[in-house]
C-alpha cells in the first residue's frame, strides 16, 4: 500500500513552544483521480473513507510515497466539544484514539481538548482535602454523564466510577497527550471551575457557597450543584491542588478549559460577580502553574 505524509504548517507562531507543524502518516489504497484538486480531498483507507484535508493541494506522481502539504493562516486550530467526551470519547480505546489523533493532524488541528482521565486527579484532590471515598463516589457521575458532571450540571447520576476504570482512563490519557504532542499539538487540559462536592461542607462548614438550580429536569438529588464563592480562600486552594496534580501527571502546554455556567443561570447577573468568577478561575490556573514550575 502507498503512504501519505501530511505536513501542516502555519505562517505564524501558535503559542507555547512555538508549535508550527503537525505530521502524520496514513496508509491508503486509493487516491483521488484529480490532480491538484483544491478543497476536500478524500482517500480510501482499510477502514473506510477518510476526509484527509480541507483547502490543501494533492501532489501526485508515480512514486510510492505521496506528500500532502497544507498552508493555513490560522495559528490556533481548536477541536472538540466538551460534551463529546461523554457522547463518544468515553467509550474509545487507544486504537480509536490514535486514529482520531492522526485524523486531527491530517486536517491541521493543533489545539484539541484532552479531558480524559481527570477523575483520578479530582479524587486525589478531594482525598487531600479530607473527603472520604463514599462522598467522592456520590459526587462523580457515571462514564456516559461525566461531561455534565464536570460542568456542574449534575452529580451522582449513573455513578459511581470504579477505581479500575479511573486508572485505565488515566493511562489512556497519558498515551493521548503523548501522541498529540508528538504531532505538534497544544493539549487543552481541564481546570477548576468552582463546583464542589457536598461533602466539603462537612469539612469546611464556614465556606461561602451558593447552590445552583436544577438542570434539564433533574431534581436536586442529582443536580443543584454547590458553587464555591470566588472570593473564598478555598477556591484558590482547590484550584492550585488540581493544577499541581494534573501538570505533574500529564505535563502542560499552558492552555486550559473550565465551564462554570453551562446551560445554567448564574446566581447573579452583575458584571462584577461574573468577572470575579472568571478572575478566580484564571488566578488558580496561574498559581498552580507557578507552584509546579
Amino acid at each position: 500500500m502507498d503512504q501519505v505524509a501530511a505536513t501542516v504548517t502555519s505562517p505564524v507562531s501558535t503559542g507555547p513552544g512555538d508549535i508550527r507543524e503537525a505530521l502524520a502518516v496514513r496508509e491508503i489504497q486509493q487516491m483521488p483521480e484529480t490532480t491538484g484538486r483544491r478543497g476536500h480531498d478524500w482517500a480510501r483507507t482499510g477502514e473506510g473513507t477518510t476526509d484527509l484535508s480541507t483547502n490543501c493541494n494533492w501532489m501526485r506522481g508515480p512514486w510510492s510515497h505521496i506528500q500532502l502539504k497544507c498552508i493555513v493562516a490560522q495559528g490556533f486550530r481548536y477541536y472538540q466539544n466538551v460534551c463529546t467526551s461523554s457522547y463518544s470519547f468515553v467509550w474509545w480505546d487507544w486504537a480509536r484514539w490514535e486514529k482520531e489523533i492522526d485524523w486531527m493532524a491530517l486536517n491541521g488541528i493543533n489545539m484539541p481538548l484532552a479531558f480524559t482521565g481527570q477523575e483520578v486527579i479530582w479524587q486525589r484532590v478531594f482525598l487531600t482535602l479530607g473527603l472520604n471515598q463514599s462522598e467522592i463516589d456520590d459526587f462523580f457521575t457515571g462514564p456516559a454523564f461525566l461531561a455534565w458532571g464536570r460542568m456542574g450540571n449534575i452529580h451522582t447520576w449513573g455513578g459511581p466510577l470504579s477505581s479500575n476504570w479511573m486508572k485505565k482512563q488515566l493511562f489512556l490519557q497519558k498515551k493521548i497527550v503523548e501522541r498529540m504532542r508528538s504531532l505538534g499539538m497544544i493539549t487543552v487540559l481541564p481546570a477548576f471551575a468552582g463546583h464542589i462536592p457536598q461533602g466539603l461542607l462537612r469539612i469546611f462548614p464556614k465556606i461561602n457557597v451558593t447552590r445552583l438550580g436544577g438542570w434539564s429536569n433533574f431534581n436536586c438529588t442529582y443536580s443543584c450543584s454547590y458553587l464555591l464563592d470566588p472570593e473564598d480562600p478555598l477556591f484558590q486552594k482547590i484550584g492550585r491542588l488540581f493544577m499541581t496534580e494534573i501538570i505533574r501527571e500529564f505535563g502542560t502546554d499552558h492552555i486550559y478549559n473550565a465551564d462554570t455556567f453551562n446551560e445554567m443561570t448564574p446566581t447573579s447577573s452583575e458584571p462584577a460577580y461574573l468577572s470575579a468568577i472568571s478572575s478566580s478561575i484564571f488566578k488558580s490556573m496561574v498559581n498552580g502553574i507557578n507552584l509546579t514550575y
